[in-house]
């Protein structure tokens, strides 16, 4: 121990084993310094056993010892009462004195050493872990908590308590808030981990859909003791990550949807927190033939993409001869004494997706064997890769009959073949699967030739929607200013082929529509996200997006495009912020335009949109296209200030970029972000 004096004092080392005796204690003071490590006096207290101090060089009752004291180590009887000490080694007994006992930092009789309760857990990747130490004893005001990961102080904690974020061995000690040498020894430790949750399992283990279909994978639940409030899902395609899907399903489309997926489950409160990836599970599409596609049976049977199902591998279809149509499709019912009994001949999948209307044809020849032993046919079609199947052609005995009935087996000769047609009207715009299904009866002999599938090619498909742009809109008219179309200004030929869309349509026009602002691109996407379809359209002053011929809604080519599935739709403009559906779209929509003035029919809702009068369009100042307002697109704006015609500056479209309007859209729309799609 130091004392701060100045008078002329040295250092002593003394031996003492202090016992404490159960009276009242004073400070011991002198008059020139304090004591940094107080020392307590009390009268009828003896001195027991020893221990190690270094005290100043002064007596018990506040008397200095001679100057000329050197440091002495003192040992003494077990009982002996002192006052002071001399330099010459000798104890002077005259008052009793009791000296507190001294301990590792430096200050005397500290608080006892603080514990830490057990967590519930000590896996970080469970629940946020606050640890909690046990209260600092009565007495002892001065003193906080000090806390420790690894053996290293953590900077700026001095409370009971501590919320870790890092694994890692935690102690606690009790520090003296004045006096940097005065703490505890440090408690127990607590050892804290991150395990994550096992890898996720997705089902089913392969998927394979139908051309314009669409199927769902699933992830195995999140699984006590990780909870669903902590964690999400995070999807990847072949390593991708898939935007936005962080649910515990996937529905994935047909287009573009080929590949390997995998998921992981991950920790919103930490990223530490992530599951081994699950399963890779191969999702492949079913490959469509277009239309017109015909068979003649005229090579080695089943032909290629046919398929039989022979479910009591017994007699089944196969290839036979006859006299006017060559090779033909045969069921063997005259020997085929298993009645019931269900045969099967699939054709392949036909993609309808490009026509207007379609028919199914096919050319039958059948002889019942009598009134009682008939057999039946059905044809079944399925527009989703053949979950279901729905009956489209159902005769059987004298309503399939092209011959009177015999007892002999039937072969038919030309008179005896008959044609059958069946509109498929229902299935266009998707992809179908045809199925013949023979129901046998121990009837007759039954023969199918020149199977075709044909249609009339549809002249597109029309995507309609409505939107606003900030910059051209004018809360006089509540329609959108027409000043680029009224300058010429608005290129002939669509200006989205350079950066950073690239898109390479060749959408042109003679002259403008009447009454439009400018081009857009309007996409179609999968639910994913992906652009699968692309065109420039026009947009009119009231909103309604026109094809370049200034009829309603942009044209897709049909081909590809399947009805009835589910798609999502994004609008894109040259200088203000992109927005894509909320909603999922089945199209075509002709007479239902997708209306984009509504919050919630646009993605991240009104924080896409700017307010406009009563009614809301797409937000101003995104002049380089990137899906976010910032210094790059005022940096453009600045650029071209002064500039007239058809420029990104211009955010209200009147042709010319100046500060007042094009500045003013920039600075109210700054910072904005666009939807994670569109960007």
């Amino acid at each position: 121990m130091k004392k701060n004096t100045n008078s002329n004092v040295t250092v002593v080392n003394i031996i003492l084993m202090l016992a404490l005796m159960a009276q009242p204690a004073t400070i011991i003071t002198n008059p020139t310094g304090h004591w940094q490590c107080p020392l307590v006096v009390n009268n009828q207290t003896r001195l027991q056993a020893i221990d190690f101090y270094t005290m100043p060089r002064a007596n018990l009752n506040g008397n200095f010892v001679a100057a000329n004291a050197t440091n002495h180590s003192f040992s003494r009887p077990a009982a002996a009462a002192i006052d002071n000490f001399n330099n010459n080694n000798n104890f002077q007994v005259a008052n009793t004195v009791n000296l507190q006992t001294l301990v590792a930092g430096g200050c005397n009789l500290p608080p006892t050493n603080p514990t830490i309760n057990p967590p519930s857990s000590n896996n970080l990747c469970i629940v946020p872990i606050t640890l909690t130490a046990s209260s600092i004893p009565a007495g002892y005001p001065e003193f906080v908590y000090h806390w420790f990961r690894n053996g290293t102080f953590i900077q700026m904690t001095s409370s009971s308590s501590l919320l870790v974020f890092n694994p890692g061995s935690y102690t606690v000690r009790l520090q003296h808030a004045a006096m940097s040498n005065c703490f505890t020894t440090q408690s127990s430790p607590i050892v804290l981990i991150e395990l994550p949750p096992d890898g996720p399992i997705i089902t089913p283990s392969e998927l394979t859909l139908c051309r314009g279909g669409s199927g769902v994978l699933t992830a195995s639940a999140i699984l006590p003791p990780f909870s669903s409030m902590h964690y999400n899902y995070r999807w990847y395609k072949d390593g991708d990550l898939i935007k936005g899907a962080s649910a515990s399903t996937l529905t994935v489309g047909s287009i573009g949807a080929e590949g390997h997926y995998t998921v992981e489950i991950y920790s919103i409160l930490s990223s530490n927190c992530v599951s081994p990836l699950s399963n890779s599970v191969l999702v492949l599409v079913n490959q469509a033939l277009n239309p017109p596609g015909s068979q003649n049976f005229s090579s080695p049977f089943p032909p290629p993409g046919y398929e039989v199902v022979n479910a009591d591998n017994h007699i089944t279809w196969t290839a036979q001869t006859t006299v006017c149509n060559g090779q033909s499709a045969f069921l063997n019912h005259y020997n085929y004494s298993s009645t019931g009994q269900v045969d099967i001949l699939t054709l392949p999948i036909y993609d309808l997706s490009s026509l207007s209307n379609s028919t199914f044809t096919f050319d039958i020849a059948y002889a019942p064997y009598d009134a009682t032993y008939f057999d039946a046919l059905r044809v079944e079609v399925s527009n989703n890769c053949g979950i279901d199947f729905n009956t489209v052609y159902d005769k059987s005995g004298s309503n399939l009959a092209t011959a009177p009935a015999t007892i002999n087996n039937f072969v038919p000769d030309c008179s005896q073949w008959r044609t059958e047609t069946i509109e498929l009207n229902q299935y266009v715009g998707n992809s179908v699967l045809v199925r013949f299904v023979a129901i046998n009866g121990y009837g007759n002999n039954l023969y199918l030739d020149n199977i075709n599938i044909s249609g009339t090619p549809s002249p597109g498909v029309r995507v309609e929607a409505t939107v606003n742009l900030q910059g051209p809109f004018n809360s006089g008219t509540n329609n959108m200013n027409t000043t680029l179309s009224n300058l010429n200004m608005i290129p002939l030929f669509q200006p989205y082929n350079s950066d950073p869309w690239y898109y390479e349509g060749t959408e042109s026009v003679e002259s403008i529509p009447p009454n439009v602002v400018d081009w857009i691109l309007v996409d179609v996407c999968d639910l994913l996200g992906n652009v699968i379809f692309r065109k420039a359209a026009f947009l009119r002053n009231d909103g309604v997006v026109l094809h370049t011929d200034g009829t309603v809604g942009a044209l897709f080519p049909a081909a590809g495009f399947y009805h009835g599935n589910n798609y999502k739709i994004a609008i894109r403009h040259r200088n203000h912020l992109a927005v894509v559906s909320a909603n999922i779209l089945s199209l075509p929509n002709a007479g239902t335009p997708y209306n984009f003035t509504l919050p919630a029919n646009v993605a991240g809702g009104v924080t896409q949109l700017a307010p406009l009068n009563f009614t809301y369009g797409l937000k101003a100042g995104d002049a380089n296209a990137d899906g976010v307002i910032n210094y790059q697109d005022y940096n453009v704006f600045r650029n071209q200030l002064g500039f007239t015609g058809y420029v990104n500056g211009d955010f209200d479209l009147n042709g010319q970029v100046i500060v007042t309007g094009d500045y003013a859209h920039h600075t109210a729309n700054a910072s904005a972000i666009g939807w994670s799609s569109v960007r």
